[in-house]
């Protein structure tokens, strides 16, 4: 096992070459950088040399893209200087990134299809592995957190291994898997590491600040020799050699809710997901039908928003969800929406990518009701029904689980209702519209199952939402059929949805949630 530090993160008040000397001293077997060139790198290897700490890694490319067809020749031009530089002073990787990096923000990725951008990617990735080939050099994709540098398109690790395998040159072309960074993005570290293990160059843990020097912040270390069991009973291992570590790394911070409660800031930290502020940070949710200010959709936008996602209102044109994403506690948008249109669907879904570069969330909330029995419903009004309620749903999946099976994995959240849990008492159109999302909910959840895509249906009861009309009184003769005697809120719904959109809910999928005050029990 060969350990390396970041010489960036690590005795920053000295000059580059006593930062190695110090990395040598203090242990270390290899150190990293980031821009080589404004880091005096014949100082670096030479120190290096003398202290026994050789040069690791450093950016391969940094102000070209390797995912723009339109950026590419500069890129590979970019990254042939680097090469040049690595094999000069006898470094061992290159560290490649998806987008280029400005003034320490993400520049945007090209307005491409997601599919195609993805392919763009790829071949950015196998014609730097033709530059590389007999260099002696590995080029190592780096995915970081959206939660420092939005809009990066490698953001998971699962990501940087689609592209690599893709790329076809395993001699060639690793992967880096940073805990810190994947932490942040999604969790799932012993899933994700396994998943890497073929394609891994390097391994990164952010150790506790001044360990290896007092006062000198945050180290770096990285251990290249990796091995593990895999599940029980299969008895599987696997251990690589090691070739390289450290990337970058952006100052930690805390979630600005997770700091006053003191507990874990991200999805999957404890059993009891939904109450931990700031548990979807880094993640992007659509949330559907949430144009009604004082309805159900919106009190689900705003409780995700609270918790750290970035929400997407979808409603129809006319509704109020400019003004209910104007107000959510971090920037969301109001995309205008007919969860009837396949085409919108499809554009939505590549608006989200392009500009968040994930979906990791659905919320189908959007639904119409139709007070109506069978023989008072006609033809025309059931259609409507099922084309809003179990139609829009159908696409709604259809539309997001490409991106998600991609990412690695999501979370819909299919409202249907306790209309859709019996039969008896309940209007035609509406209650058959329910039981299909409830169909659908449970054939997809199994279908999608292995691709890290959970899928739920919440099933409300009566809750206090503009579609309950006869104000004050029918509100108070509804309450009578409710065992708790009371209406349920639109934000007790929001805290369901919550808690099925995190990772505390993690190992459910295909489940009915009733939330009625024992109404179906």
């Amino acid at each position: 096992m060969l350990r390396s530090v970041s010489v960036e993160t690590m005795w920053r008040d000295r000059p580059y070459a006593e930062r190695v000397r110090a990395a040598g001293a203090a242990g270390f077997d290899l150190v990293d950088l980031w821009d080589w060139r404004t880091s005096d790198i014949d100082a670096v290897a030479a120190a290096g040399r003398e202290s026994g700490a050789g040069v690791n890694g450093f950016f391969g490319n940094r102000d070209h893209p390797l995912c723009d067809p339109a950026a590419r020749g500069d890129a590979l031009d970019e990254l042939a200087r680097s090469l040049e530089t690595a094999v000069r002073v006898g470094a061992r990787q290159l560290h490649l990134f998806s987008n280029a990096i400005a003034g320490g923000r993400v520049v945007p990725a090209p307005p491409l299809p997601a599919e195609a951008l993805r392919a763009a990617c790829v071949e950015g990735v196998a014609a730097a592995a033709e530059l590389a080939r007999g260099s002696g050099v590995t080029l190592v994709l780096e995915h970081l957190n959206t939660v420092f540098l939005p809009g990066y398109l490698w953001d998971e690790v699962g990501e940087v291994v689609s592209a690599a395998r893709q790329a076809g040159a395993p001699d060639v072309v690793g992967v880096a898997f940073d805990a810190f960074h994947q932490q942040l993005v999604g969790g799932r570290l012993t899933e994700h590491l396994e998943a890497a293990a073929p394609w891994l160059a390097r391994f990164d843990v952010a150790e506790v600040p001044g360990r290896h020097e007092p006062g000198a912040g945050r180290s770096t270390s990285s251990i290249c020799a990796v091995s593990w069991t895999g599940s029980a009973g299969t008895g599987r291992s696997r251990s690589r050699p090691c070739r390289a570590t450290g990337g970058p790394r952006p100052p930690s911070r805390r979630s600005r809710r997770t700091s006053r409660r003191g507990g874990a800031g991200r999805a999957g930290r404890g059993p009891d997901m939904g109450s931990l502020e700031g548990s979807l940070e880094g993640r992007t949710a659509i949330v559907t039908g949430a144009g009604s200010y004082a309805g159900q959709g919106a009190a689900e936008a705003r409780l995700l928003a609270e918790h750290g996602a970035a929400v997407v209102v979808a409603d129809l044109p006319g509704s109020e969800g400019e003004r209910v994403a104007a107000e959510l506690a971090r920037p969301g948008r109001f995309v205008p929406l007919d969860v009837t249109d396949e085409a919108a669907w499809d554009a939505l879904a590549e608006n989200v990518l392009a500009a968040y570069g994930r979906i990791d969330v659905l919320v189908n909330n959007a639904g119409v009701w139709l007070d109506e029995g069978l023989t008072g419903t006609s033809p025309e009004q059931y259609r409507r029904v099922v084309e809003i309620n179990q139609t829009g749903v159908y696409l709604g999946m259809r539309a997001v689980v490409p991106a998600m099976r991609a990412a690695g994995g999501g979370s819909i959240v299919n409202t249907c209702s306790t209309a859709g849990l019996k039969g008896g008492g309940m209007p035609f159109a509406y209650a058959a519209s329910k039981w299909a999302v409830r169909g659908m909910t449970r054939a997809a959840a199994h279908e999608h199952a292995g691709d890290g895509i959970r899928v739920n249906a919440i099933c409300p009861g009566v809750i206090d939402t503009p579609m309950i009309e006869g104000g004050a009184e029918n509100r108070a003769r509804l309450a009578g059929f409710i065992p708790s005697g009371r209406l349920g809120t639109p934000e007790e719904v929001a805290e369901l949805v919550l808690f099925l959109a995190g990772d505390g809910s993690r190992y459910i999928t295909g489940a009915e949630i009733a939330i009625d005050a024992a109404v179906t029990a």
